[in-house]
């Protein structure tokens, strides 16, 4: 795998380059990779100030800096829309991003974003940031800062106390927002996918899951690269002959195959409750109530022939009180017997299960003795099924190749993709 260079990482500024100097920074041999989804380029890069002013051959030419990229990626910074930057005070140079190539962070998501949003942003100011920042105002946080943990809707009064503490956030540098109608319907702009829509009509008569309400579409579903790649928006998104710079469905990556999205207006039912990670005043037996309904409503989608593929703790719900649970935000949702399973396994087995995305305060580890008993002999049962199915007239070495890969799958996984699901079938 290619080790990773990026443009914005470094980026040398100064005041003007010396008369005998081309460039400030020149970057020689990296495989180049510009953002438009062409295929990678041998090629060098030169740099003046804070601007990239050439790509090409250019060793023959004078920098006052320069790096042999050979071997190495060369690629813009990466934008990290989904980032929890609570820590970002103490660690405010931002180190962990920019390693990975991660130059722009969005902060603020599920619903947890800062308030009073001025004075934070004047605090990062002058504290200095190692990265380019932007915050989403919190819904959550917004409520919570009004009506504290009550769960009622708001009078008249509150609401408009909201309203006006999200018009502040936004009049202050918030990247985006999110309204909620007088039902208590979350309102906001964003994307939706055809599978997402599928996952949210079969689980529509479930209370644990989100009810879609209305949507207005304001483009056709399209692939990520249709989107990116178009830059005329032409009305006609095929590449045409010779027009590598348009998107060719028969060229599409796998991901942007599973995650075609449209943008547009939609209205949800609100999750009651709060996120897992900001759920801390269960007693015992409401965290016991609490693991069952999510392993039901786990199970729920899972049999319906879904995987969620991003259950962490923010995509969690929990009524404190009641135990009661909701799984939100199914936007990596799969419409995959065998990749539900899969998802099964991975959370179930409290030793070595693969469902990485899974919160720590929900997994196998934390089942109760009767949950653990329970899971280890349904377990069994499958993996017994599924060795009896393999056939008879094979050889003693097959069956045993059969069934250490078996005791691979059966620690399962999620994110997969369809290599993976061909090799499990085999």
């Amino acid at each position: 795998m290619k080790k990773i260079i990026t443009f914005a990482s470094i980026l040398i500024l100064c005041i003007g380059c010396d008369k005998n100097q081309d460039f400030d920074l020149l970057i020689l041999n990296g495989t180049v990779y510009d953002g438009s989804l062409d295929d990678p380029a041998l090629m060098d890069v030169g740099v003046r100030g804070d601007q990239i002013v050439a790509l090409g051959s250019l060793s023959d030419k004078i920098a006052a800096r320069v790096i042999d990229a050979a071997g190495l990626a060369v690629t813009p910074g990466f934008i990290d829309l989904h980032t929890h930057l609570d820590p970002i005070f103490s660690l405010s140079d931002c180190e962990s991003h920019l390693r990975q190539g991660v130059t722009t962070s969005l902060g603020g998501p599920d619903g947890r974003g800062p308030i009073p949003f001025g004075t934070y942003l004047d605090s990062l100011a002058q504290l200095g940031v190692g990265m380019n920042v932007g915050f989403l105002v919190g819904h959550n946080t917004v409520r919570r800062m009004v009506m504290n943990l009550d769960n009622r809707d708001p009078t008249d009064e509150e609401l408009e106390e909201m309203k006006l503490l999200v018009s502040k956030a936004m009049d202050e540098g918030a990247f985006g927002q999110v309204f909620e109608d007088r039902n208590g319907n979350v309102i906001k702009k964003g994307q939706l996918g055809p599978k997402e829509l599928h996952a949210l009509h079969a689980m529509k008569d479930n209370p644990a899951f989100p009810n879609l309400i209305n949507a207005q579409f304001d483009e056709p579903f399209k692939h990520k690269s249709s989107t990116y790649n178009n830059p005329m928006n032409v009305d006609n998104e095929r590449r045409g002959e010779g027009e590598s710079q348009y998107w060719n469905p028969d060229d599409q990556s796998e991901w942007n195959d599973q995650f075609p999205t449209a943008s547009g207006t939609y209205a949800m039912s609100q999750a009651k409750g709060s996120p897992l990670f900001n759920a801390l005043g269960m007693d015992e037996e409401t965290k016991d109530k609490m693991m069952r309904n999510f392993w039901k409503a786990r199970g729920d989608l899972h049999k319906a022939g879904f995987s969620h593929n991003d259950m962490h703790g923010g995509n969690v719900f929990v009524d404190e009180e009641t135990g009661e649970v909701q799984i939100i935000d199914l936007g990596l949702a799969k419409d995959n017997k065998l990749s539900a399973l899969m998802e099964g396994l991975g959370g179930l087995d409290f030793e070595e299960g693969q469902d990485y995305q899974l919160s720590g305060d929900l997994s196998g580890a934390k089942f109760s003795e009767r949950m653990q008993e329970m899971s280890v002999e349904n377990r069994a049962n499958i993996e017994q099924e599924i060795m009896d199915n393999i056939e008879s007239d094979i050889d003693s070495q097959e069956f045993d190749d059969s069934a250490r890969e078996l005791a691979s799958v059966m620690q399962g996984d999620i994110r997969m993709k369809d290599d993976d699901f061909d090799r499990i079938k085999k």
